[in-house]
Protein backbone atom coordinates (compact mmCIF):
# COMPACT_ATOMS: atom_id res chain seq x y z
CA UNK A 1 0.00 0.00 0.00
CA UNK A 2 2.42 2.60 0.61
CA UNK A 3 4.30 1.89 -2.75
CA UNK A 4 0.98 3.58 -3.98
CA UNK A 5 0.61 6.32 -1.91
CA UNK A 6 4.58 7.30 -2.74
CA UNK A 7 3.52 6.60 -6.56
CA UNK A 8 0.86 8.68 -6.28
CA UNK A 9 2.60 11.46 -4.04
CA UNK A 10 5.42 11.32 -6.62
CA UNK A 11 2.89 12.05 -9.71
CA UNK A 12 1.12 14.39 -7.95
CA UNK A 13 4.19 16.54 -6.82
CA UNK A 14 5.63 16.21 -10.67
CA UNK A 15 2.36 18.08 -12.16
CA UNK A 16 3.06 20.81 -9.40
CA UNK A 17 6.35 21.07 -10.26
CA UNK A 18 5.24 21.70 -13.84
CA UNK A 19 3.04 24.25 -12.86
CA UNK A 20 5.49 26.08 -10.69
CA UNK A 21 7.80 26.22 -13.65
CA UNK A 22 5.14 27.05 -16.09
CA UNK A 23 3.66 29.68 -14.30
CA UNK A 24 7.35 31.38 -13.25
CA UNK A 25 8.72 31.00 -16.54
CA UNK A 26 12.22 31.53 -15.02
CA UNK A 27 14.76 29.73 -13.24
CA UNK A 28 13.26 28.77 -9.88
CA UNK A 29 15.36 27.36 -7.02
CA UNK A 30 15.39 23.46 -6.97
CA UNK A 31 15.49 23.66 -2.28
CA UNK A 32 12.62 26.49 -2.57
CA UNK A 33 10.11 23.89 -4.18
CA UNK A 34 11.09 21.04 -2.36
CA UNK A 35 10.77 23.64 0.72
CA UNK A 36 7.45 24.85 -0.13
CA UNK A 37 6.17 21.62 -0.87
CA UNK A 38 7.36 20.32 2.39
CA UNK A 39 8.87 17.52 0.74
CA UNK A 40 11.58 15.20 1.91
CA UNK A 41 14.56 14.92 -1.02
CA UNK A 42 13.71 11.77 -2.19
CA UNK A 43 10.07 12.21 -3.31
CA UNK A 44 11.31 15.55 -4.89
CA UNK A 45 13.86 13.60 -7.06
CA UNK A 46 11.69 10.87 -8.33
CA UNK A 47 8.93 13.83 -8.97
CA UNK A 48 11.39 15.66 -10.71
CA UNK A 49 13.14 12.61 -12.93
CA UNK A 50 10.07 11.33 -13.23
CA UNK A 51 8.59 14.46 -14.79
CA UNK A 52 12.07 15.31 -17.17
CA UNK A 53 10.91 11.95 -18.29
CA UNK A 54 7.49 12.48 -19.27
CA UNK A 55 8.33 16.28 -20.69
CA UNK A 56 11.35 14.53 -22.76
CA UNK A 57 9.09 11.70 -24.20
CA UNK A 58 5.60 13.54 -24.79
CA UNK A 59 6.15 17.04 -25.34
CA UNK A 60 8.76 19.69 -26.60
CA UNK A 61 9.70 21.03 -23.38
CA UNK A 62 12.39 20.03 -20.36
CA UNK A 63 14.11 21.07 -17.91
CA UNK A 64 16.96 22.73 -17.73
CA UNK A 65 19.33 22.98 -14.40
CA UNK A 66 21.86 25.59 -13.34
CA UNK A 67 23.54 25.76 -10.37
CA UNK A 68 20.52 23.93 -8.54
CA UNK A 69 17.93 26.17 -10.20
CA UNK A 70 15.25 24.51 -12.43
CA UNK A 71 13.17 25.99 -15.60
CA UNK A 72 11.30 24.75 -18.35
CA UNK A 73 12.68 24.85 -22.21
CA UNK A 74 11.92 24.34 -25.64
CA UNK A 75 14.02 20.54 -26.56
CA UNK A 76 16.99 21.30 -28.79
CA UNK A 77 15.48 19.58 -31.75
CA UNK A 78 12.47 22.12 -31.68
CA UNK A 79 14.63 24.84 -31.84
CA UNK A 80 14.69 25.22 -35.68
CA UNK A 81 11.12 25.21 -36.10
CA UNK A 82 10.23 27.82 -33.55
CA UNK A 83 13.33 29.47 -34.27
CA UNK A 84 11.06 32.35 -36.61
CA UNK A 85 8.37 32.47 -33.68
CA UNK A 86 10.92 34.08 -30.99
CA UNK A 87 11.67 37.16 -29.64
CA UNK A 88 14.37 38.83 -30.85
CA UNK A 89 15.72 39.54 -27.61
CA UNK A 90 15.64 35.85 -26.31
CA UNK A 91 18.36 34.94 -28.88
CA UNK A 92 21.97 34.71 -27.37
CA UNK A 93 23.69 38.04 -26.79
CA UNK A 94 25.59 38.76 -29.89
CA UNK A 95 29.52 38.87 -29.84
CA UNK A 96 32.52 39.63 -31.62
CA UNK A 97 34.84 36.86 -32.87
CA UNK A 98 37.58 38.57 -30.15
CA UNK A 99 34.72 38.20 -27.71
CA UNK A 100 33.74 34.72 -28.65
CA UNK A 101 38.05 33.96 -28.25
CA UNK A 102 38.29 35.53 -25.19
CA UNK A 103 35.21 33.64 -23.32
CA UNK A 104 36.20 30.56 -24.85
CA UNK A 105 39.62 30.94 -23.06
CA UNK A 106 38.15 31.86 -19.68
CA UNK A 107 35.22 28.86 -19.74
CA UNK A 108 38.15 26.00 -20.42
CA UNK A 109 40.92 27.61 -18.37
CA UNK A 110 39.20 29.42 -15.57
CA UNK A 111 40.36 31.48 -13.25
CA UNK A 112 42.95 32.93 -15.49
CA UNK A 113 44.54 35.93 -15.58
CA UNK A 114 44.44 38.71 -18.28
CA UNK A 115 48.17 38.19 -19.31
CA UNK A 116 47.40 34.13 -19.81
CA UNK A 117 43.91 34.80 -21.90
CA UNK A 118 46.34 37.59 -24.14
CA UNK A 119 48.79 35.13 -24.19
CA UNK A 120 46.74 32.56 -25.71
CA UNK A 121 45.45 34.70 -27.97
CA UNK A 122 49.15 35.33 -29.63
CA UNK A 123 49.77 38.70 -27.55
CA UNK A 124 46.40 40.00 -28.88
CA UNK A 125 44.91 42.76 -26.55
CA UNK A 126 41.91 41.70 -24.93
CA UNK A 127 40.88 44.71 -23.47
CA UNK A 128 38.27 45.21 -25.23
CA UNK A 129 36.14 41.85 -25.66
CA UNK A 130 37.10 41.76 -21.75
CA UNK A 131 35.30 44.85 -20.63
CA UNK A 132 32.12 44.19 -23.35
CA UNK A 133 31.79 40.46 -21.55
CA UNK A 134 31.86 41.75 -17.87
CA UNK A 135 28.68 44.51 -19.35
CA UNK A 136 27.11 41.20 -20.95
CA UNK A 137 27.82 39.65 -17.27
CA UNK A 138 28.95 36.78 -18.72
CA UNK A 139 32.43 36.82 -16.67
CA UNK A 140 33.40 38.33 -13.51
CA UNK A 141 36.41 39.67 -12.77
CA UNK A 142 38.09 39.50 -8.97
CA UNK A 143 41.76 41.32 -8.36
CA UNK A 144 44.44 39.11 -7.28
CA UNK A 145 45.30 41.20 -4.08
CA UNK A 146 49.37 41.94 -3.17
CA UNK A 147 50.15 41.82 -6.98
CA UNK A 148 51.74 44.65 -8.23
CA UNK A 149 49.63 46.84 -11.97
CA UNK A 150 45.98 44.86 -10.30
CA UNK A 151 45.95 41.64 -12.15
CA UNK A 152 42.92 40.23 -12.00
CA UNK A 153 41.30 36.86 -12.70
CA UNK A 154 38.55 36.33 -14.77
CA UNK A 155 35.64 33.47 -14.25
CA UNK A 156 32.62 32.79 -15.56
CA UNK A 157 29.23 33.35 -14.24
CA UNK A 158 26.12 32.02 -13.58
CA UNK A 159 24.74 33.84 -16.57
CA UNK A 160 27.01 32.40 -18.79
CA UNK A 161 25.72 28.89 -17.73
CA UNK A 162 22.08 30.13 -18.05
CA UNK A 163 22.50 31.68 -21.33
CA UNK A 164 24.20 28.82 -23.17
CA UNK A 165 22.12 26.47 -21.39
CA UNK A 166 24.65 24.36 -18.94
CA UNK A 167 23.99 22.80 -15.98
CA UNK A 168 27.56 23.49 -14.72
CA UNK A 169 30.92 23.94 -15.84
CA UNK A 170 31.07 20.19 -16.30
CA UNK A 171 28.19 20.67 -19.13
CA UNK A 172 30.61 22.05 -21.35
CA UNK A 173 31.85 20.43 -24.95
CA UNK A 174 34.71 18.51 -24.61
CA UNK A 175 37.88 19.66 -26.21
CA UNK A 176 39.46 17.39 -28.87
CA UNK A 177 42.42 18.28 -30.51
Amino acid sequence: MHDIQEDELVQFTSKVIWTVLSAQGDFVPKYLIKAKLHLPSEIFNKALEALQKFLLEHTPLQIQEVEGEIRLVIQNKYNEHIWPFRDKKENYPSLSQAERDVLSIIAYLQPIRTAEIQRRRDGTDCESPLNSLLRKKLIHREVIPGEAGLPYLYVTTKEFLKTFGLKDLAALPSLNF
